[in-house]
């Protein structure tokens, strides 16, 4: 099931990590999306949290991102598996549906080109999610 909870300028939205799921060999730790409650603020994005420790993390390039650092260790090949290759987009999906999003949305979530990919952290867009995060929120009133 998801969770919705409201904040002072808009609403976290939250799936339940299955216990033990990985992906690359690593530890997925959290599914999250902000959501601004104006739509003219954009939405955040879709982040999946994953586990660095025990990852060999020697850097390189500027501020643990993606684009600058290379794949010149462990941390940096999982960020590529994340976002180059979309590799967790199916089961992020599924993992959506699952928690109760309909699948029409779920099926608009992809990595996103300009995201925030960082080290222990991989960005979706997931615009439609967040459209439907407020249309909940509406419900709820």
């Amino acid at each position: 099931m998801y969770n919705i909870t409201r904040m002072d300028d808009g609403f976290e939205f939250s799936i339940a990590v299955p216990k033990g799921e990985q992906f690359a060999g690593v530890a997925i730790t959290g599914i999250d999306l902000f959501v601004f409650a104006n739509t003219d603020d954009g939405c955040g994005d879709l982040a999946v949290a994953w586990d660095v420790a025990g990852l060999a993390n020697t850097g390189g390039g500027d501020m643990g991102s993606l684009l600058m650092r290379g794949w010149n260790d462990t941390v940096g090949r999982v960020m590529g598996e994340f976002y180059w290759d979309g590799g967790y987009t199916d089961r992020l999906c599924e993992l959506l549906i699952a928690a109760g999003v309909p699948e029409s949305v779920a099926a608009n979530v992809g990595t996103s080109e300009w995201g925030m990919q960082d080290e222990g952290r991989a960005s979706y867009d997931a615009y439609e999610l967040a459209d439907w995060v407020r249309e909940q929120v509406a419900v709820m009133a």
